[in-house]
């Protein structure tokens, strides 16, 4: 009896060894889909909550920054439909040759999707130093600081995360403290 249960035990715990073999646990591994809208950095500033995040509170620089924010957006809507189609091709053709493992081949084909994106990245790059440039005029030190902030913050949530390594179990620390040596 108790060489069955060993025998037992023994084949679960190589069933389980076995299934950690490949570093992920036997997890599969997410690939993240590329969106190329976000990569060239097309998003829209809610004009009420950046007014609400930069604090302004006299009427005629709200107008003012509203009107600015419209304008802006209206120029990236324009820049979105425009370049529409491209950008959903280069989405749909990134997405497919994720998985392609011909480096000499991955290297010919993102520069033919730098080239594509590059100029598009470029005009609203413009488009934001533009706009920067006219609220620094208008907002105060302060306000203007903390609009770079907000701006920042929008700009980093079109970043797609980074998927998390792997980690191994440590072994445990010896906590015990009064067994230490001493020398």
């Amino acid at each position: 009896m108790k060489k069955i249960l060993l025998l037992i035990l023994l084949v679960q715990c190589s069933f389980v060894m076995a299934q950690g073999q490949n570093g992920n646990g036997g997890k599969a591994h997410k690939v993240q889909k590329f969106d190329a809208v976000k990569f060239v950095g097309i998003f829209y500033y809610q004009e009420n909550k950046a007014i609400k995040k930069i604090k302004i509170k006299k009427e005629n620089l709200k107008y003012n920054v509203k009107k600015e924010l419209k304008s802006y957006n209206n120029k990236i809507k324009v820049i979105s439909f425009l370049k529409s189609q491209e950008l959903k091709e280069i989405t749909s053709l990134v997405n497919a040759n994720k998985q392609s493992t011909d480096r000499e081949g991955m290297k010919d084909f993102r520069f033919r999707v730098e080239k594509v994106l590059d100029p598009i990245k470029d005009s609203i790059q413009s488009l934001e130093k533009r706009l920067n440039a006219t609220l620094e005029g208008q907002l105060s030190k302060k306000q203007f600081k903390s609009w770079i902030k907000f701006q920042k913050k929008r700009k980093r949530e079109l970043i797609p995360e980074a998927p998390a390594p792997e980690r191994r179990r440590a072994p445990p620390r010896n906590t015990n403290n009064r067994r230490r040596r001493r020398y």
